[in-house]
């Protein structure tokens, strides 16, 4: 195994919080056994992978032709951080990348093929196992989902939550625009009021810049709540 290692962690979009095998661990493992067999990192790339991700990884192809341009070994905490999928293994190979994988860096090509089948026969035994549920708890009359009454609330919720937060906002900008308009010695338009706010650097409730429209929509929101 050459001296120089290019160092590659990857975790699951919908695993990003976890702290089991997280970045942080697979990074503690590479660097503990790149330093025990005193090789040198050239670099680490990171990939938090999405489930429209899985064939086209571009931070581990970016890894990969940064291998073969310095001719550093690809280094990952375990060979499943790596792929679980043969043929990706396969162009792994004809890359002509080595590669090691630290929680077992002994093994060769041939066992981490055998392993990768494996766990390929494994995932594809899950997904069976899932259809054959979902499809036994339908003949049996399960209504999958989230119920209707439930979505409904979650819905009434989201509606309240919001409400409360533009009237939140709604009163803290208009004792901002009173007070310019009280201020002023002239009547002040839509426009000037934008003008000034965006000036001021407030910005509107999605963070955007003020229009005179925008403006006129806080002050009459402000009129109904009796604030303007």
């Amino acid at each position: 195994m050459g001296d120089k290692f290019v160092c590659y962690y990857r975790l699951s979009v919908k695993k990003k919080a976890e702290r089991q095998h997280g970045i942080s661990a697979q990074k503690e493992a590479v660097r503990k056994y790149v330093k025990s067999v005193k090789g040198k990192v050239v670099s680490e790339h990171t990939e938090y992978e999405t489930a429209t991700g899985k064939k086209h990884r571009r931070v581990l192809q970016k890894a990969l032709e940064e291998c073969q341009a310095t001719g550093a070994t690809l280094c990952i905490s375990k060979i499943d951080r790596l792929t679980r999928s043969v043929a990706f293994l396969e162009k792994l190979k004809a890359s002509g990348v080595p590669f090691v994988a630290t929680d077992n860096p002994h093994l060769d090509e041939f066992t981490i093929g055998i392993l990768c089948l494996v766990a390929e026969q494994e995932a594809k035994t899950i997904q069976k196992r899932i259809k054959e549920g979902l499809a036994a708890a339908k003949r049996a009359g399960i209504v999958l989902g989230a119920p209707e009454k439930a979505r409904q609330k979650g819905t009434e919720r989201g509606i309240k939550t919001n409400k409360r937060e533009a009237d939140a906002f709604t009163k803290e900008t208009i004792k901002k625009i009173i007070f310019i308009e009280k201020k002023s010695r002239r009547r002040k338009t839509l426009q000037d009021l934008a003008d000034i706010l965006n000036r001021e650097g407030i910005r509107t409730r999605r963070g955007n810049n003020w229009f005179p429209m925008s403006v006129r929509n806080v002050k009459k929101r402000a009129e109904s709540l009796g604030l303007y």
